[in-house]
């Protein structure tokens, strides 16, 4: 079972590595258009044939750009180099240890003379648990075929009515609507997956990577490996932006057209958008145009009451501003809702305690906290903003202060600090503009057109789990302990042993022997999930 999924892993390097050295060849005039988009053919097969026309013609637009292209190519090359690198690191941490022992190229380091094989299979058993229920729904090959010639809602509906549960039938949680040509092949898309000392947990274009702290302390809920389901959803959201965000031609590009015209007609047009793609590019414009809106400027106006529509480079400008937050954003929503459960406290405390984790105190605290704010709001319902804006802050809050008692981990002057922060929400006001005018309308779109009910319920499919009475699931191990049974799901094994260990009298006492070796436990349990296909 593990040669099938590292097989997998290895061709999706081969075929990524694959497609950089013939896109510097061709930027070099070592092969011709058509050899290069042969090469790009194989690599777009399998994430959707009409990108493929929109890379080829940037590729050729590089080229002919005498700077573009010596760029181009350093990046390209550097990219070759941290391939290399990353497969050097996954052989270590899979094979070192393992006979004979004399020829290993393993570092033992602090951890075992043996290698770390075993947590390696986690991290794998892991990531291939959640990248075969996200391939299985298919959203993205959804969104990319179907979205275009789906029609759009009225704009003006309210989306708390019946109207939305329609286009929710019609996507049919994103099944169906693929033609037979939109199959994703088990080759494609696998990212490189190893313990990283330098990233932490992190998503890159190629790799999915853990903390290296993780090896001995992934039981304590600060490094816990539940953080790679935020890296993870980084690469799903980031595949959905490169299709409904309004941007095309990269850094220099611009807006895509039929969506700033869509949106500048808008006040003296009363049409619904041509399709539902459009629909949602509108809806990021306006999120945008609302952020800077309600940003103070300098003399501390409110834009507002200044203008109604953004010409076009402004708007341009802002989007790009923008990006990073609306992928955290989105990310963040669809954390709280696929994989923590929608279970409030438990994913206040849990991305609370990762971030307070870190041996540096927390700057952008606002930043920080508007993404919890629009994460949880869902669970508040979607009628009065302000009202659900207040709920929000009120409830983390509580699990702030909750976090104090973690003493002997966490510095309570910087939780002080944070909440001072939220305090002062009354005073100026700006999250709650934020949240209120830009955020929630955005969140709405999310939850009715991104957020498919079928990749939730497939993470914690496993019969065997039982039902607990606040609505979680549970294998019922206890820490440390060996019943020999298998799990399906490593997500309710891993959400389970975190919201035990959220228990302060369990972690302030614990000895850094039972800690490590209730996380080498972890690493067992969770790596029987891997099946073979």
């Amino acid at each position: 079972m593990f040669k099938d999924y590292f097989s997998r892993l290895l061709d999706s390097a081969r075929t990524s590595s694959l497609l950089i050295l013939n896109e510097i060849k061709f930027l070099q005039n070592k092969i011709n258009e058509e050899e290069f988009a042969d090469t790009a053919k194989v690599f777009f097969s399998d994430i959707g044939n009409n990108l493929l026309g929109d890379y080829l013609n940037e590729i050729k637009s590089i080229k002919s750009d005498f700077r573009g292209r010596i760029v181009r190519t350093h990046q390209l090359r550097d990219e070759a180099v941290q391939i290399s690198a990353i497969l050097k690191s996954i052989n270590t941490q899979a094979f070192g240890g393992t006979p004979p022992l004399l020829n290993t190229t393993f570092e033992s380091g602090i951890y075992s003379l043996l290698g770390i094989g075993g947590a390696f299979l986690s991290l794998l058993s892991i990531y291939a648990h959640v990248r075969d229920v996200f391939s299985a729904v298919n959203a993205e090959m959804t969104i990319i075929k179907s979205f275009h010639s789906m029609a759009s809602p009225d704009i003006l509906r309210n989306p708390t009515d019946g109207e939305y549960m329609k286009w929710k039938i019609r996507l049919g949680d994103f099944k169906g609507l693929e033609d037979e040509n939109s199959e994703i092949d088990g080759n494609a898309n696998f990212h490189l997956i190893y313990f990283s000392n330098r990233l932490g947990y992190r998503q890159t274009k190629h790799s999915i990577t853990a903390a290296y702290q993780s090896l001995c302390l992934s039981y304590f809920p600060f490094w816990s490996l539940c953080t790679l389901s935020h890296e993870f959803l980084h690469a799903h959201v980031g595949s959905l932006l490169s299709t409904i965000y309004p941007l095309e031609g990269g850094e220099q590009g611009q807006i895509i057209p039929s969506a700033y015209a869509f949106y500048k007609d808008r006040l003296n047009n009363t049409d619904s958008p041509n399709n539902l793609l459009q629909y949602i590019q509108y809806w990021m414009l306006i999120t945008v145009q609302k952020l800077y809106e309600v940003e103070p400027t300098q003399q501390g106006a409110d834009r507002r009451k200044h203008f109604k529509v953004l010409d076009e480079s402004a708007l341009f400008k802002q989007l790009k501003k923008h990006k990073h937050q609306i992928d955290e954003i989105i990310v963040h929503v669809l954390d709280f809702q696929y994989f923590y459960r929608s279970d409030t406290d438990l994913y206040i405390k849990a991305i609370w305690t990762s971030w307070l984790s870190l041996p540096v105190s927390i700057s952008r605290i606002q930043e920080y906290l508007i993404r919890t704010i629009c994460a949880i709001s869902p669970k508040f319902g979607r009628s009065d903003r302000n009202e659900v804006f207040k709920n929000c802050v009120d409830k983390i809050r509580k699990q702030l202060q909750e976090l104090k008692q973690f003493n002997n981990f966490i510095n309570p002057e910087m939780i002080d600090k944070i909440i001072d922060e939220l305090n002062n929400t009354k005073k100026d006001g700006y999250m709650q503009l934020q949240y209120v005018n830009a955020w929630a309308p955005l969140i709405d779109v999310v939850m009715q057109f991104l957020f498919s009910p079928a990749i939730k319920d497939g993470l914690i499919s496993d019969s065997e789990a039982e039902a607990q009475e606040d609505g979680s699931y549970s294998y019922n191990f206890d820490a440390g302990n060996f019943d020999e049974r298998r799990i399906q799901s490593p997500i309710i094994f891993l959400l389970d042993m975190l919201r035990k260990t959220m228990d302060p009298d369990t972690i302030n006492n614990i000895s850094m022997e039972k800690l490590e070796f209730n996380t080498l436990w972890l690493f067992l349990v969770s790596s029987s999930a891997l099946k073979k296909y």
